[in-house]
């Protein structure tokens, strides 16, 4: 018979029944029954060593390694169920990090290098979904490295890393990117830092064609940064410089040329590195062109007191950075108050060219008009842009000084607005700009007129007739 739940009621219920024969049962009938299912059901067995591992009285390595093995073993067993491997990896990885965050460092340690070690022995199948367990297990070995771990610890893992882990960076460029990492954070004693120099050394040789050119230019990139900071540690000034030389076409390595030569006050030469890497990006395309080259000319301008230039740099970081006022006021200083306005009529123009102008732009242009005070041009700007949002922004500015003018924008905005749109919330932005228009001079006979006009035109949309009923006209 079954209840309500579907499910077989009284005595017949299978998980009542289980309880009741568990509490009767010895510890030795137990385990023959567990030794006897685990020998007749692999899946038993691992899902059996998976639970009580932790209580086998192994040592880390060996017991980590066991509870590893048998993650692998029953997802070959249980191939219907494709997140098993999945699942209780992410699982231990997880037990790591909290262990490394209670400072058990070795375990930490154990769990990552076990992981690193089986890579060479998965089946095929597994091999894919692997990388990213053992992309995990390298950034959890910097993360011990960068830890309050203690030195010997940290050298074991150098010579893991170093040794038995470096096949493993072969597999594929993330591998190799996160135990490159993990191996320059490790080295900090000279002969460590000069092993690591000449492993980044033969992994760029690695990387190049016959020509001498570069076959990952993703990858030649971080082994170069990797290069340099070792350099940096070897403390190798000379050596230092040259790969930055030889290497600027890498935006980072440019930037500290241009630092440098800052610092030494060698402004020519930060003017001419900036501008061959704004020509660079530009090369490549908009999507790599930023503001960072010219707020650097900007600077430079600034320090050198150069009109010219910061009048240049300050325009286009105000067109191309987003429309910052502070650059438009930085301008605005550098120009004599008489020829100031043909200025302004200048950047507007260049604004509205802008592919950014209907969305960006025209609340830029709206800003500098009130800067500027120009309200007949804010009006006209508003009148040529007839839309509820963008006329609300300024209605406060312009009511005393155009309310007939904001009156006849608002009747073309609302209309326009009503035909476009439907639904209760349109309907009481309709209302309430209707009331916000009675506030205006002559607002309470135009707003009387549009709302029966309103009333006759929408007559079968009955809410918005009945929001247009609660106005007091």
């Amino acid at each position: 018979m079954k209840n309500s739940n579907g499910k077989l009621s009284g005595a017949t219920n299978s998980h009542e029944v289980f309880s009741k024969v568990l509490r009767r049962l010895s510890a030795a009938e137990l385990k023959v029954f567990l030794e006897e299912t685990a020998s007749d059901n692999e899946s038993f067995l691992h899902r059996f060593l998976i639970h009580f591992m932790e209580r086998s009285g192994l040592a880390a390595e060996e017991k980590y390694a066991a509870i590893i093995n048998s993650i692998l073993q029953l997802s070959v067993h249980e191939k219907k169920d494709a997140t098993i491997l999945e699942m209780q990896m992410n699982r231990l990885l997880e037990q790591a990090e909290q262990m490394i965050d209670a400072k058990n460092f070795l375990d930490g340690f154990f769990i990552a290098s076990t992981i690193v070690r089986q890579e060479d022995h998965l089946p095929e199948e597994q091999k894919q979904v692997w990388t990213h367990f053992l992309a995990k297990a390298f950034e959890l070995l910097e993360f011990i490295v960068k830890s309050e771990s203690g030195f010997d610890l940290k050298e074991k893992i150098f010579l893991f890393l170093i040794t038995e882990a470096r096949p493993s960076a072969a597999k594929s460029s993330l591998i190799r990117e996160r135990w490159l990492n993990a191996l320059l954070e490790c080295a900090t004693e000279e002969n460590q830092l000069l092993d690591a120099l000449e492993i980044v050394g033969e992994l760029i040789g690695k990387n190049r064609s016959q020509s001498g050119t570069a076959m990952d230019d993703e990858e030649a990139e971080h082994l170069v940064k990797a290069k340099l900071k070792v350099l940096e540690k070897l403390n190798r000034v000379k050596d230092v410089h040259r790969l930055l030389e030889a290497n600027k076409h890498i935006k980072a390595f440019r930037l500290r040329l241009i630092e440098d030569s800052l610092q030494q006050n060698d402004l020519e030469r930060a003017k001419e590195l900036i501008k061959e890497g704004k020509r660079l990006d530009e090369r490549k395309g908009n999507i790599y062109v930023g503001t960072d080259w010219d707020e650097l000319l900007l600077k430079i301008a600034q320090q050198e007191n150069d009109t010219k230039a910061i009048r240049n740099s300050a325009l286009q970081l105000f067109i191309a950075g987003e429309f910052d006022f502070d650059y438009y006021h930085l301008l605005k200083q550098h120009y004599d108050p008489s020829r100031w306005k043909s200025q302004v009529d200048r950047i507007v123009n260049h604004i509205r060219k802008e592919s950014s102008f209907p969305t960006k732009g025209i609340h830029a242009v709206a800003k500098i008009f009130i800067e500027e005070g120009e309200w007949d041009k804010l009006l006209l700007l508003l009148q040529k842009n007839a839309n509820l949002e963008f006329i609300e922004l300024y209605f406060d500015i312009l009511k005393e000084k155009f309310p007939a003018e904001l009156l006849e924008i608002y009747r073309r905005a609302v209309r326009r607005f009503a035909e476009k749109y439907m639904g209760n919330e349109a309907y009481r932005m309709v209302a309430n700009t209707l009331k916000k228009m009675q506030s205006l001079r002559g607002g309470r006979e135009l707003v009387q007129s549009l709302a029966i006009e309103l009333k006759v035109d929408y007559r079968q949309r009955k809410s918005f007739v009945d929001e247009l009923n609660k106005i007091a006209l």
